[in-house]
């Protein structure tokens, strides 16, 4: 595994736990099951929201990783099969259909809702357009408070099907809709099982 994977965050802490807590700027919601790395200091420092705090941490010897970028078929479709038992994911055409997942995992989409008809996906478009294009004003806040919480919940019912099969991490891409010229994917992994990690090396702590 990379050296490289960092974590950027609001909250300054010493031992690793899972859930972390709350970010400020999160609005109270909770914080996800798992813990988020990313090997970009760009996505880290966003996750930061201007406080800075970016830490790395390292995976003992021995855990056991599913890298979503070159594990093995079966590995893959056993993933996507538990995936579908979830709420959304039963849904998700990302997660019923192999080659959407498989496409969805490279391009990061993976990790946001994906609309099952086109109404749905018109609408996602206009909550979208309002998170971005009018983020000051009482709509597009509401937009983008909707949006973190349809893709919390989506990337929960991930983090919960890895933990079922007994996963310590996930290796995979995220992608950023929201990001100012259009979006990006970014190489991240979440750890299932925080008592794997290294303690936290700081550089720098939050402001």
């Amino acid at each position: 595994m990379s050296s490289k994977w960092i974590h950027g965050t609001e909250v300054y802490f010493e031992q690793w736990k899972i859930p972390l807590g709350k970010q400020p700027h999160k609005g109270g919601m909770e914080s996800h099951s798992a813990i988020f790395f990313t090997t970009s200091k760009e996505y880290a420092l966003g996750a930061a929201n201007g406080s800075g705090g970016l830490c790395s941490s390292s995976l003992s010897k021995g855990s056991n990783i599913l890298n979503m970028n070159n594990c093995s078929s079966s590995q893959s479709e056993d993933y996507r099969k538990q995936c579908s038992n979830k709420n959304i994911g039963s849904k998700n055409p990302q997660i019923i259909y192999p080659e959407y997942w498989k496409q969805g995992w490279a391009s990061g989409q993976i990790m946001k809702y994906a609309a099952s008809s086109e109404h749905e996906f018109k609408i996602m478009q206009q909550k979208v357009n309002l998170a971005v294009n009018h983020r000051h004003t009482a709509e597009g806040v509401a937009a983008h408070r909707e949006l973190q919480t349809l893709t919390r919940a989506v990337i929960e019912e991930l983090v919960k099907s890895a933990r079922e099969l007994g996963y310590d991490a996930v290796i995979g891409n995220e992608i950023d809709t929201l990001y100012p010229t259009g979006p990006k994917t970014y190489p991240i992994m979440f750890v299932l099982n925080h008592n794997k990690l290294t303690d936290p090396v700081w550089n720098p702590v939050p402001k």
